[in-house]
């Protein structure tokens, strides 16, 4: 072989070799460079005319954990009264006289509108922006949707002034998703023209059976339910009772003690005594709470279409005393705004979105799951993130239940590509299969860093991003784990660790309950000492 040939040789071989190395800066996905508009959830800040803050309780001593510690005593006390006396009604009135006062500062008027000068510290029009790539959105978590979604247009155009670009990327979260849903209805097909990426992030848009059950006051405990519940719910982070002098141990004690009641059978017991006392004061106790703790169009918005117009017939009433229910005729507006949302926004979401993708946006959803539902509705064992069942959260998946596993039968039948490693999700029947992603083991409220760091890809890609691209380009995967220890996303490649903390078996059941019996009375001991 001559010199030149070898030259010749050489130089391919170099020119292969900078192209290979080049290809993983080319594979990666184009980011855009547009500011992103942050929509969070419900704000738990609310202040008066003068700006002096008036919810949450702007007093640092006050706990509302252990304002609803303070309360056990006096539910006990006047709930065996009521067994004795049958008078349920005043034993709803003395419940809901100790509950509802600290939220009457917050309630809207009957139109549905803020009153008292009252407001959720809200961007106001006019009020000039600096440049930024980075915007929260600031809005009243209590007000109507479209009145929101009509200062998200506003708030849109002045973000694009600042920094004089041609769209907005937007990242909502929980209620934040209803505001976004809701902007896109208003805007029709300007929103194309407006907005790159929407990043749709544990989303309530399609309601919460827990929410609509409430409402529509169809509330049921169910003993499976309660024992799934209270075993993970006692091995979780965030316990009632894990700030006491037995810590760990009492927590477990109650878990293993309430399985083992559910083993003899002797849950489901307990469960017709709630069941009872729930027939007693239903017609009370419930719409009260419904209507002087929860009466916001946004809450409203969170009822799905299978609940809401019994969530109508129940706390809206021509005869009302206004004391349980809201006055049918007095509350004209203020239904004529739900409903707005509900038949032109939740009903059509899906349409809504399909159209927005379709014409250029691209949307992303991030679903959770993993914790239990509160077990107050028929379908409380349904898969879920604590407050929304990961069904809605992803618009359309299909889950088993907390504890189970999709059947054989159904995972045989359907793509394997589609169904996580720990066989309770079929992304397939998503709105949006290759642009839903899941995350397990972190709660509803829980925002951590490596999730942010996730959506920041989603809401930046040129492209939209999809999961084999997301995969190929940042190795994140369909169905991933949360690390709370080390703030991580990992695949999920087997069975949820959580589910050994649930059994079906008897034995199981007592061994666990004498080995936390012990570990308990130990620590008694201990803490006497």
């Amino acid at each position: 072989m001559n010199k030149i040939s070898k030259k010749l040789i050489s130089a391919v071989l170099c020119a292969i070799m900078v192209f290979s190395l080049c290809i993983p800066s080319f594979a990666a996905l184009e980011m855009n460079n547009y500011p992103t508009i942050h929509i969070n959830g419900r704000s738990s800040l609310v202040y008066d005319k003068n700006g002096n803050q008036i919810y949450t309780n702007p007093d640092p001593s006050f706990s509302e954990v252990e304002y609803a510690k303070s309360l056990v005593p006096i539910m006990v006390q006047e709930l065996s009264k009521a067994f004795v006396t049958q008078n349920w009604e005043n034993y709803s009135r003395i419940i809901c006289d100790k509950i509802t006062p600290l939220f009457e500062m917050i309630q809207l008027d009957e139109n549905g509108d803020v009153k008292d000068g009252t407001n959720g510290g809200e961007w106001k029009v006019g009020t000039p922006l600096s440049p930024s790539k980075n915007y929260t959105f600031q809005w009243d978590w209590r007000v109507d949707p479209f009145e929101t979604a009509a200062l998200l247009k506003e708030y849109i155009k002045e973000v694009k002034r600042v920094n004089n670009c041609e769209k907005v990327n937007i990242d909502s979260r929980c209620l934040g998703s209803v505001i976004a849903t809701a902007y896109l209805y208003l805007v029709g097909d300007e929103a194309k023209d407006n907005v790159a990426n929407l990043v749709l992030y544990v989303p309530t848009v399609a309601g919460s059976q827990t929410v609509g059950a409430l409402f529509a006051n169809q509330i049921y405990f169910d003993d499976k339910a309660i024992d799934e519940y209270v075993t993970y719910y006692m091995n979780g982070n965030d316990r009632f009772l894990n700030d006491t002098a037995y810590g760990d141990e009492l927590e477990i004690f109650v878990a293993t003690f309430c399985s083992f009641l559910y083993q003899l059978k002797a849950l489901g017991y307990g469960t017709e005594v709630f069941n009872y006392i729930y027939k007693q004061v239903k017609n009370y106790m419930v719409p009260r709470l419904a209507t002087n703790v929860f009466f916001f169009p946004t809450y409203w918005a969170m009822i799905d279409d299978r609940y809401y117009e019994a969530a109508k017939e129940q706390l809206f009433k021509d005869d009302s005393d206004g004391y349980y229910t809201a006055d049918k005729t007095a509350y004209a507006e203020y239904i004529k705004k739900i409903d707005n949302y509900h038949y032109n926004v939740q009903v059509n979401s899906e349409k809504i979105l399909t159209d927005a993708k379709n014409s250029g946006i691209n949307i992303s959803v991030i679903a959770k799951y993993g914790d239990n539902l509160l077990p107050v509705e028929k379908n409380s064992r349904a898969l879920g993130d604590g407050r929304i069942e990961t069904k809605a959260l992803s618009f359309g998946a299909t889950c088993s239940t907390m504890t189970g596993t999709l059947s054989k039968d159904y995972i045989a039948s359907h793509d394997a590509k589609y169904i996580s490693a720990d066989k309770k999700i079929d992304a397939s029947t998503c709105l949006f299969p290759d642009n839903t992603w899941f995350v397990r083991d972190c709660k509803h409220p829980d925002f951590p860093n490596c999730i942010e760091q996730f959506k920041e890809i989603l809401l930046r890609s040129k492209e939209q991003p999809t999961i084999e691209n997301i995969k190929e380009n940042y190795s994140y995967t369909q169905f991933m784990t949360y690390g709370a220890k080390d703030d991580s996303l990992t695949e999920i490649t087997g069975a949820a660790p959580l589910d050994k903390l649930y059994t079906n078996d008897f034995f199981v059941s007592l061994f666990r309950f004498l080995t936390a019996l012990v570990n308990l009375l130990t620590k008694i001991m201990a803490v006497k000492k």
